[in-house]
């Protein structure tokens, strides 16, 4: 079985010689060198790089910025290494062009969770992985039987079903799972750590080691080929691509299962307030778009949309297939206690109130023009996308096209200067 660990990073600079001062340089190279570790080194390393240039960028920035982290990666691993950064990404965009997926293309990108991870998927296929297994660049690996606990099970029948990917807990800095209690009092209607709290302890008081789970942390994610293939992440979707990459791999029929015991640490930088006021906006969007793909009606199991996924989760449903757009999406899906909570129509208030509560906040401490911000989020009211389910498949069908052309053609010349 032949296995890829993927680890997007995210870099923001001015000038190309700031690269070795930023955090997130030292993170990812931490991360790295917490591999070591691993019993099984047989891997391919593969580091998606988003490089955003502050200001104006001059002709040679990225190459200049692709050349340093090479040499600085080089240090710490060089077999099996690949850095795919910026620099290489119009060349990868020209290949899916050239190959009349005008509508695809320009939807492959480093900027963005669903994208960057996307492109990671398009590397795996690229050098004929099996296995891709994403871990954040915020985390290290302790358990030296990682990876084999991340490949166990994989691509076998559990349960009666073929189980094609699986997930993992976050193990917090202090050595618990079980996030720490929400402090900000701005946040008492937006509580995502209490109901993700209550999924963590379904879970570890199963006496299963694989579940069934209605969250996936994308920082502990193991696809397997006949899984990734087939199911791409939306590239539609703020954050939360990884729930809702199981969300749509779970309606397209395919098996994904939470494994008690895959876990790895994450030791994430201290949240700013910056960090608080953009996960807000960026979890009412991504909930926003969430509810319209799956566009709940109602029927006697409870209340279901069209992909057959549960908001409101009735124990006596029947667990039986439902047709959607003409596609057979498999057994319905329950998302209580969490993302659930948020899909329902109470969304509105939460997110109307949440945003006025955190404005208040902020004009409690003279910050007035952080506070208007806050109120800005209520333009996200009156977007209106429509086929957020329909566009997905669109861009799935493309996908299966790609991956197919990929794997005829190989992408080995493209990827010849990405290898350390």
């Amino acid at each position: 079985m032949k296995k890829a660990i993927i680890i997007p990073v995210y870099l923001r600079l001015t000038e190309p010689d700031d690269l070795l001062d930023l955090q997130e340089v030292r993170l990812t190279g931490r991360a790295i060198e917490s591999l070591r570790i691993l019993d099984d080194q047989d891997f391919s390393l593969v580091l998606p790089v988003c490089t955003d240039m502050d200001g104006e960028e001059k002709e040679g920035d990225l190459a200049e910025v692709d050349r340093l982290l090479k040499d600085e990666v080089g240090r710490l691993r060089k077999e099996n290494t690949l850095i795919f950064s910026s620099h290489h990404l119009k060349d990868l965009q020209e290949f899916l062009r050239q190959r009349d997926l005008r509508n695809f293309y320009p939807l492959i990108d480093l900027k963005g969770y669903s994208k960057i991870r996307n492109t990671g998927l398009l590397l795996a296929q690229a050098t004929a992985a099996d296995v891709a297994v994403f871990i954040d660049n915020d985390e290290v690996v302790e358990d030296p039987a990682f990876l084999n606990i991340a490949c166990e099970f994989l691509n076998d029948r559990v349960n009666g079903k073929r189980l094609q990917g699986k997930g993992g807990f976050y193990v917090n800095g202090d050595g618990n799972i079980l996030l720490p209690p929400q402090r900000l009092w701005w946040k008492f209607l937006w509580n995502k750590t209490r109901w993700m709290n209550r999924v963590w302890e379904s879970i570890l008081s199963s006496q299963d080691r694989l579940v069934s789970s209605p969250i996936l942390l994308g920082g502990n994610l193991t696809l397997h080929r006949t899984l990734f293939r087939h199911v791409p992440f939306d590239p539609y979707i703020p954050r939360g691509e990884d729930t809702d990459y199981l969300i749509n791999a779970s309606q397209l029929g395919y098996g994904l299962l939470f494994d008690r015991e895959l876990r790895i640490r994450h030791l994430h930088p201290e949240r700013t307030e910056a960090y608080f006021q953009e996960e807000l906006r960026g979890d009412i969007e991504r909930f926003l778009y969430e509810r319209r793909k799956v566009n709940p009606v109602r029927n006697s199991s409870g209340r279901l949309n069209p992909a057959g996924i549960i908001l409101e989760c009735n124990p006596a449903a029947e667990q039986r297939g439902i047709i959607s757009n003409g596609v057979n999406v498999g057994p319905r899906m329950a998302l209580d206690p969490y993302p659930g909570r948020f899909l329902n129509w109470t969304l509105y208030p939460r997110a109307i109130l949440s945003s006025f509560f955190l404005g208040l906040d902020y004009l409690g401490k003279g910050q007035w023009r952080k506070a208007g911000e806050c109120m800005k989020n209520l333009q996200l009211f009156f977007h209106t996308e429509d086929g957020g389910w329909v566009k997905y498949l669109r861009f799935r069908a493309d996908w299966e096209r790609a991956m197919e052309i990929i794997q005829r053609e190989g992408m080995d010349e493209l990827l010849e200067g990405c290898w350390i």
